[in-house]
């Protein structure tokens, strides 16, 4: 199952009246609807945190978490001047000039054309107004939506994350 996750593409304008944890629990609203007991979640970009907090949430529910471009979402691995400085994002893009974080949000997520199309075009819908024991793998030769940079490799080891379990 793919969710496009409020606020996020096709579920664009969204009301931002929401955090982490409402996604969450949104997300397990859906999988109790479609009866996934025990889900292994994928999450990449947006995605990562929204599965984290689900970890977070429902840590019985999960078969497993496969975490995409991704940094933890716990405190304790982030410093006072990151959280500072997140908690802050939303003015800073605000202020941002839209065709300048076009095209560093493009170039700046993916080295292939392709990777960089599609997010040129996530992107676009937001036009006008609009440490740690956990398993690590660096992707070589790729950006931060490395499963379009390297699809096949990051196919794989999903499968063998997966067939692990």
């Amino acid at each position: 199952m793919v969710w496009d996750a409020p606020a996020h593409a096709a579920l664009w304008p969204f009301r931002f009246d929401f955090d982490l944890f409402d996604k969450a629990k949104w997300l397990n609203d859906i999988l109790n609807q479609d009866k996934i007991a025990k889900p292994v979640i994928v999450g990449q970009s947006m995605g990562r945190y929204v599965g984290q907090a689900y970890a977070q949430l429902y840590p019985n529910r999960l078969t497993g978490f496969v975490s995409i471009d991704s940094a933890p979402l716990q405190r304790n691995y982030v410093t006072a001047v990151e959280l500072w400085l997140l908690k802050r994002m939303e003015p800073v893009y605000a202020h941002y000039p839209w065709k300048l974080l076009l095209k560093s949000g493009t170039e700046g997520v993916a080295t292939s054309d392709y990777g960089r199309n599609l997010m040129r075009e996530m992107m676009l819908v937001y036009d006008g107004d609009q440490k740690s024991k956990i398993p690590l793998k660096w992707i070589e030769g790729a950006g931060h939506n490395s499963n379009t940079d390297k699809p096949e490799l990051i196919n794989s080891l999903i499968e063998e994350f997966a067939a692990g379990i």
